[in-house]
């Protein structure tokens, strides 16, 4: 699980990719060995928040990749211009996969910054 900070600049678009790996840190094919009924990854204010400053899910800003060659194991989050448009500072967020009723953690919380730009509008 990798647990880095995420900076992006205020209204930008940011894609980044996640692979889901096994305890030997192999990459887990999502179609066949784990079929993946849902992810999510979210932002908050902090741990504590109760309301998300964003949130993606599974066909809605959170994509499986084919799950062939490189992008076995993949997953791609994007964050689109209208979700990183909040006033900047430093918040928190993970990312989780859901396999029927059980929920694993992808990437345990850690920062995500929206840093403020100069060609922001």
């Amino acid at each position: 699980m990798s647990c880095s900070a995420i900076t992006v600049p205020r209204g930008d678009t940011y894609r980044f990719r996640v692979f889901v790996l096994d305890a030997n840190q192999a990459p887990l094919n999502l179609d066949s060995t784990l079929v993946i009924t849902g992810a999510e990854f979210s932002v908050r204010t902090d741990l504590d928040a109760v309301v998300f400053l964003i949130q993606k899910t599974l066909g809605a800003g959170v994509e499986k990749l084919p799950q062939s060659g490189d992008t076995i194991g993949a997953l791609e989050v994007t964050i689109s211009p209208t979700d990183s448009n909040i006033t900047p500072g430093t918040f928190v967020y993970d990312l989780r996969v859901l396999v029927g009723s059980d929920k694993f953690h992808v990437l345990l919380p850690a920062e995500f910054i929206i840093v403020p730009t100069v060609n922001y509008t």
